[in-house]
Formats: C-alpha cells, sequence, structure tokens
C-alpha cells in the first residue's frame, strides 16, 4: 500500500486523465480544472495528484455551511492553539527566513525574529521564494524554482435584503462564464443561509462573488 502511495507521490491530476484517454476530452478537463482551481490555486496540469483527488473529493461530498463565516473557524484554532500553550501574532507580515544548523529563524515585519525547527507557509511559491535566504533557495529543487504565475482571488461582498432572494436559491454556486479558469470566466457564489444574524441582520443575507486572477505583473496596494 506504501509503495502504490510513492508511486503516485510525483503524479499530477494530468497523468491521471492520460492513464485513462481523457487528455483530449477539453470538456472534461475544463471541469476539472474549474473544480481544482478553487481549492488547489492551479489546474490539472500542474495539480499533485494525492491532494487533486482529496479536493475533487471534497466536491464528491458536498460542501457544509458554515454558521458565521469561515473566520468562526480560525478563532476557534486561535483558541485552541493559546489554550495549549501557543502564541498566535495577528497583523503581523514575515519577511525573512533564513536557517543556521537545525534552526530556522523567521523574522517580520517589526523586526522581531523567532527560531523554530520547522517552518509551515501557506504563501504562493511565488511570495515564499522571497523571503528565503538564496542559500535555502539554492537548495529547493529546480521543479519548485521553475514554477510561474501565481493565481489569486478577486472577491467582492453584497448584502442583499431577504425579499429579492429567491427561497430555492443554493447556498453555493460556480458560474462557469468562458473557457478559462480566471479573470472572471469563472465565478463562485457564495449566499449565507437565511437567518445567519452572525453574517448580515435580521432580513439580509450576504452574497461573496469571487473569481480567480493572475497576479504576474498586477500591482497591490494596501490601504487602511
Amino acid at each position: 500500500m506504501y509503495l502504490f502511495f510513492l508511486l503516485l507521490f510525483t503524479k499530477t491530476v494530468a497523468d491521471l486523465v492520460k492513464k485513462h484517454g481523457l487528455e483530449d476530452c477539453q470538456s472534461f478537463i475544463h471541469l476539472l480544472d474549474r473544480q481544482i482551481i478553487d481549492s488547489m490555486q492551479t489546474t490539472t496540469e500542474h495539480c499533485s495528484l494525492l491532494m487533486g483527488a482529496f479536493a475533487l473529493d471534497v466536491y464528491h461530498e458536498g460542501a457544509f455551511y458554515v454558521e458565521g463565516e469561515l473566520f468562526i473557524l480560525a478563532r476557534k484554532l486561535q483558541t485552541f492553539i493559546e489554550h495549549h500553550g501557543g502564541e498566535v501574532k495577528l497583523h503581523c507580515k514575515a519577511i525573512h527566513v533564513e536557517k543556521r544548523g537545525a534552526l530556522f529563524t523567521v523574522e517580520d515585519e517589526y523586526k522581531q525574529r523567532y527560531k523554530a525547527e520547522y517552518v509551515v507557509s501557506n504563501l504562493p511559491l511565488g511570495q515564499l521564494l522571497g523571503l528565503l535566504e538564496e542559500r535555502i533557495v539554492q537548495n529547493l529543487s529546480p521543479k519548485i524554482k521553475e514554477r510561474q504565475g501565481t493565481v489569486g482571488a478577486c472577491t467582492m461582498y453584497f448584502a442583499l435584503e431577504e425579499r429579492v432572494i429567491p427561497s430555492d436559491s443554493p447556498l453555493f454556486q460556480q458560474v462557469l462564464t468562458g473557457k478559462g479558469v480566471a479573470e472572471g470566466e469563472h465565478v463562485f457564489l457564495s449566499l449565507s443561509k437565511k437567518g445567519d444574524t452572525l453574517r448580515a441582520p435580521d432580513g439580509y443575507r450576504t452574497l461573496a462573488c469571487s473569481t480567480h486572477v493572475h497576479l504576474d505583473g498586477m500591482l497591490i496596494v494596501n490601504k487602511c
């Protein structure tokens, strides 16, 4: 069993599609791309087979609703970490990571430095490589260093009066408007559940409308 998973470790979802002779079925690949881009921020060509299989299974099982939006889960994780002796730093950006011996040192924007045996990052590769010292980058595999193209999300939030929303409206929808997977050609809609007053006051509901965008060459400005 372990050998089986090791053999799949270097494969992509595209490899599995090709194995079954479906590489020319563009409509099928298009569907897979749009499912994977939402959970893995990449397409079948670059998505790890094992991670992609797990991501696609989420849609097979169906999405579930979180009262009060996903920040509720983030707060629960923060409480759990602090309860077990950990510390959570909010509004604090890491700007540099270096390694000396067995320890990593992470420096934040306030010049505070933290040492750890392990560092877990959720940044896209393009941004992560910019944080690492050159010596660490040189030791990475060429496949990681050569990956190009960062995909992000552009999201708009709306507050809607309950009376304008059809009673049979689903809470989650994917709208396919073109052949691509970004720049508005794939839109994900998330509607708050009726009665969820953690998201909107009584008589209103929220609607989040998001699409993936290519970040290469974009100017990103943070405003307070």
